[in-house]
Parts: structure tokens; sequence; C-alpha cells
């Protein structure tokens, strides 16, 4: 007759190993969006956590079964997860102000639609900004990336043993700042041509008082924003995987 024994230990290890998971895939931009059905979160989870236990089980701590002790972990996990998510959060969101600065130069800026992720109503170019973004951040194998960041957090970082220090705090207020440095430079091509043809349509205006720039303006804008954003698509390629890559140090900096 066949016995199964159930070892208590490595069930909590397993547990740890899938709260952190878990935490982080619900979490983090890529996958918050409501396209994306919680049971599927749910199920990758599961998965993921269920593949790396053998690798993890000898260097994660079992999940506590004490109320205090369980509580004060889960509460280290979700400080970790939004401090993590917060950091990606911040890097896309660059890319997503930058369609926006864009827009509105453009006289895009009444024109929005609905984005899926968010719920909330964007801006054309923000949201094509936001899919350029996300491919590029898969073209780099920034998923694989993400993936063992949140491994060697494992290993660095005991299960509820995360704490906002006064480093991770001073990095993540200039990882802020930064975002509006790395929307000027997304955006800047295109707002240098559009400066300069705002520059000549007032010259024109002023020389040649009968042709009418109000209407003349807007459909000229929207073509040189079109035209020019088509020009720089192979530059953003380079410039988007060197801020993805410094997105990724910053996250091994934290977890380390």
């Amino acid at each position: 007759m066949t016995t199964f024994h159930i070892d208590i230990n490595e069930i909590a290890i397993f547990f740890s190993i899938l709260l952190r998971i878990s935490l982080l895939l619900f979490m983090i931009p890529l996958f918050t969006g409501g396209q994306i059905p919680n049971m599927v979160k749910a199920g990758v989870s599961l998965a993921l956590g269920a593949f790396f236990f053998p690798f993890l089980r000898s260097v994660v701590t079992p999940l506590p079964l004490e109320p205090v002790a369980f509580v004060l972990v889960v509460l280290g996990e979700i400080l970790l997860a939004m401090v993590l998510s917060l950091s990606m959060l911040l890097v896309l969101a660059a890319f997503h102000l930058a369609g926006e600065i864009i827009s509105v130069e453009m006289g895009l800026g009444f024109a929005q639609v609905v984005d899926p992720q968010g719920g909330a109503q964007v801006m054309v170019l923000s949201r094509w900004f936001n899919l350029l973004a996300v491919l590029l951040l898969f073209s780099f194998d920034g998923h694989h990336m993400i993936i063992q960041t949140i491994v060697e957090s494992f290993r660095t970082i005991p299960m509820g043993g995360f704490f906002l220090k006064h480093l991770t705090y001073s990095r993540m207020v200039a990882l802020s700042g930064y975002l509006f440095v790395i929307a000027l430079k997304i955006a800047a091509p295109v707002l240098i041509v559009l400066m300069l043809m705002n520059v000549a349509l007032g010259l024109i205006a002023k020389f040649s008082p009968q042709i009418n720039i109000l209407t003349t303006s807007f459909p000229l804008t929207i073509f040189l924003g079109l035209l020019f954003m088509g020009f720089s698509v192979s530059v953003w390629g380079a410039a988007t995987g060197q801020f993805l890559m410094q997105l990724m140090e910053y996250l091994r900096v934290i977890t380390g």
C-alpha cells in the first residue's frame, strides 16, 4: 500500500515563493490591465511558483504560520512588490508623457481613446507610445530580465525582510525626476520640428496677413508631426533599449 507523506515545511516554502511571485505579477504594469483575466494571472503565478520551487527551496524561508509573523511577512512582500512595480511604472510612464507632449503640440490633444489597460481616456499617441515601449521591452528580452530579477530577489531579500531604506527612497525620487528627462528626450525630435514650423508660420503671418494661418497650421502640424515620428522610430528603438536596460539595473540594485 502506497503512503504519502506531506511535509508542512515544504508547503510553507512553496507558499512563500507563490506569495512573492503572485504579488509582483498582479502589480507590475504589464499585467495590471483589465484585459488579462485574474484567473490567467493566478495560473501564471502558480505555474512559475511550481517551476522555481525545486531551485529555490533551499534558499527560501518557510511562510510563518503565526498570525503576527504572517501579517508582517505579507506587509513586507506587498511593500517590495509596490516598489518594484512603481519603478517599472515610472519608466513606462515616460513614454506616456512623451506621447501626450507630442499630441498637444500636434493639435491632437482632443483626440482621445479609452485605454484598455488603465480604463481611462488617453491621447491616441500616448497609447501608441505605451504599446511601443511594451513591444520593445519584449524585444530586448526584458520579460526574461524581470523574471530573473524576481528569482534573484529570493536569494538577496528574505521573506518579509524588505524595508524602504533611505538609499532606496532617494533612488526612487531620482527615478521620478528622470521620468521627465526620458519623456523630453523621446519627444525632442518632433518638438524641435514643430517649434521651427511654428516660427515659420509666425513669419508667414507677419509678412502675409492675408493667409489664414489658423486653418493652414492644423493639417500641416499633424502631417509634419507624423512624418518626423516615422523618421524617429529607429532612434527611439535604440534609446528605449538604453532606458529599459537602466531600469533593469535599477531593479537589480533594489533587490540586491
